[in-house]
């Protein structure tokens, strides 16, 4: 799954080397699909922190 959209990933050959934005992932992501809105909002405010490429 791809960490910022929940889609399934490309075949390996069409993948694209980069930094995974974290700041781009909301509480609309799939991953997410389970969790209260404690939960997502902690989770999240924890991915802004350690997004190092700030994007």
């Amino acid at each position: 799954m791809d960490i910022e959209t929940g889609a399934d990933r490309p075949k390996v050959s069409e993948r694209q080397m980069s930094a995974i934005s974290l700041g781009r992932i909301t509480a609309d992501h799939p991953a997410f699909r389970d969790c209260d809105d404690v939960t997502k909002a902690f989770i999240l405010s924890e991915l802004v922190k350690v997004d190092t490429n700030n994007d």
